[in-house]
């Protein structure tokens, strides 16, 4: 993933690549809150152009979260990002 970003409605990740080089792996998402409430792993399709949101993600605990997701064949993160949670 090239980006994605986090607001209250969910978490979007985008591919800047989707026109050269289409992502359609499976994603999935650890959490360093182990109170965090995840999306299920999810297989990206041609009809999402490179962009998802992830409107299930909840993150209770206060304070430095960070969110990482892996591609579940690779076994390769595709990107983390740290979240102050208020």
């Amino acid at each position: 993933m090239e980006s994605w970003s986090y607001r209250n409605n969910g978490i979007t990740l985008r591919s800047s690549y989707f026109l050269t080089a289409p992502y359609f792996g499976t994603v999935s998402f650890t959490s360093s809150d182990s109170l965090a409430t995840l999306p299920k792993n999810y297989t990206f399709k041609t009809t999402d152009k490179g962009e998802h949101t992830f409107s299930e993600l909840k993150l209770p605990t206060k304070g430095k979260q960070t969110i990482t997701i892996m591609d579940t064949q690779t076994k390769t993160i595709l990107g983390s990002i740290t979240i102050n949670v208020t």
